[in-house]
């Protein structure tokens, strides 16, 4: 990242990667979902329909924000834009 680092980036970083199965070099979507599946079958379980419903709605709130975090829309741009310069 460019300029000084923030606070939350770190702990962004790790949420939006999911302790940093979403940076595995094979499939990295795939072994992020993979991951996360047996989170899910456990609150499905243990929670009811609406607490199911709310968790997922904040862990995708949260999701988005640590994305946001992790790697500002600036800078993606600029490394998609980068990278198709390159290629």
């Amino acid at each position: 990242m460019t300029g000084e680092r923030r606070r939350f980036d770190a702990p962004a970083l790790a949420i939006a990667t999911l302790g940093g199965v979403g940076r595995s070099p094979l499939v990295p979507g795939t072994a992020g979902t993979l991951a996360s599946v047996p989170l899910a079958v456990l609150a499905a379980r243990g929670l009811p329909a609406w607490g199911f419903a709310a968790a997922t709605a904040a862990i995708a709130l949260l999701g988005v924000w640590a994305a946001g975090r992790a790697l500002p829309l600036d800078e993606a741009v600029a490394e998609a834009l980068e990278a198709a310069h390159d290629g």
